[in-house]
């Protein structure tokens, strides 16, 4: 990070996507996903929000979005059954083009 307190632009940015979930993209809602777990940025509604977007587009995300996403959501301790399982199904119709961190890191969210 750049040593800056994170929680008020984290907080802008959770209240200016909020409205705008629906065009975010697969990989847009994982990006999004995986830098709030990176900085440790729980925000219920966002996460909600989030999860329900991703729910909705899991059958056009590619192998890395739905990884991150997995991962995102389990270190931030956010449980979504249907959110996973879409995860999981989608994740079995392309496991075999998955890269060894792709599984890593699903293996790892699935166990959490």
């Amino acid at each position: 990070t750049l040593g800056l307190r994170k929680e008020p632009v984290l907080k802008i940015i959770a209240d200016a996507s909020l409205p705008r979930m629906m065009e975010f993209l697969p990989r847009h809602l994982s990006n999004l996903v995986w830098a709030l777990a990176k900085l440790s940025f729980n925000d219920p509604p966002l996460l909600q929000s989030i999860s329900d977007a991703s729910l909705r587009s899991a059958q056009h995300a590619d192998r890395q979005g739905l990884a991150n996403t997995a991962w995102a959501f389990a270190a931030l301790l956010w449980r979504d059954e249907p959110l996973m399982t879409a995860i999981g199904l989608q994740s079995c119709k392309s496991i075999a083009s998955f890269t060894s961190q792709h599984v890593t890191n699903s293996a790892w969210a699935f166990a959490k």
